[in-house]
């Protein structure tokens, strides 16, 4: 048994150095799963990846950052989902503009104005530099 489990051993380290070799080479990828993004993104992602955030106007007419929350009507989950939805189709459809003034208002009903805005990055720079993002004004309302 134990002449076995050196054997495995040593496959496996065989195996976990050719997994991360054949991608530089230019060989592709051993075993496929090995870069699947599951929950999480990966630190060495060279994508760009883009979220939506809302603000809001205080009662001081400074702008923050209001974070998403369950209402009467969703729960988290739902509010999430919903929010996402109408932010990714904002630009195509301006009339989405009033169902998502209805989310916010729903969630924060103190807040009468609201902006929505993008922030988009490279996950392996903004590791190195938090400061590495560009953020746009989406709308306004």
């Amino acid at each position: 048994m134990v002449k076995h489990l050196k054997i495995l051993i040593g496959i496996s380290i065989v195996a976990s150095v050719l997994t991360l070799l054949t991608p530089k080479l230019g060989l592709g990828e051993l075993y496929p799963f090995t870069s699947w993004k599951l929950f999480t993104q990966p630190i060495c992602s060279f994508d760009t990846y883009t979220h939506y955030n809302l603000y809001g106007k205080d009662q001081q007419g400074a702008w923050q950052l209001l974070p998403l929350r369950s209402s009467n009507n969703f729960d988290y989950d739902d509010t999430y989902y919903l929010f996402d939805e109408l932010s990714n189709t904002i630009a195509e459809n301006p009339k989405r503009i009033g169902h998502l003034r209805s989310l916010a208002k729903a969630m924060y009903p103190d807040h009468n104005d609201f902006e929505l805005r993008t922030k988009s990055y490279k996950v392996s720079e903004i590791v190195r530099d938090s400061s590495l993002f560009q953020e746009d004004l989406i709308a306004k309302f």
